[in-house]
């Protein structure tokens, strides 16, 4: 069985474990690489997502019956997903087409 929640599945942790103490950021899907080493490939990144959930499911876990969290697949975590919106890995924008709300106020349908 496979976790639908991983808790390693992430950009950065990826990167850092190909290239450790990278120095490297990202801000709002601008991914920016100041490190003199040659930043990972997307097959490198997709590889090692791959390799940390094969190690996550290696793992003897134990999920709670009723977990929400774990009834459905998490979209970020998928291979796409991880790179999703950055933009040296990816063509979709990293604003997902929404609207920000007013004066800094979360959005919500009347401040639309």
């Amino acid at each position: 069985m496979s976790k639908n929640h991983y808790e390693w599945v992430a950009l950065d942790s990826a990167i850092n474990l190909l290239r450790p103490r990278a120095k490297w950021s990202i801000n709002h899907g601008k991914l920016t690489w100041e490190d003199p080493r040659p930043m990972p490939t997307l097959e490198e990144i997709q590889d090692t997502i791959r390799r940390i959930k094969e190690f996550e499911d290696s793992i003897p876990y134990i999920l709670l019956d009723d977990d929400p969290d774990q009834q459905y697949p998490d979209p970020a975590q998928s291979m796409e997903g991880v790179t999703a919106g950055v933009d040296a890995y990816s063509d979709v924008p990293m604003d997902g087409g929404g609207q920000g709300g007013k004066s800094g106020v979360p959005p919500t349908p009347n401040n639309l």
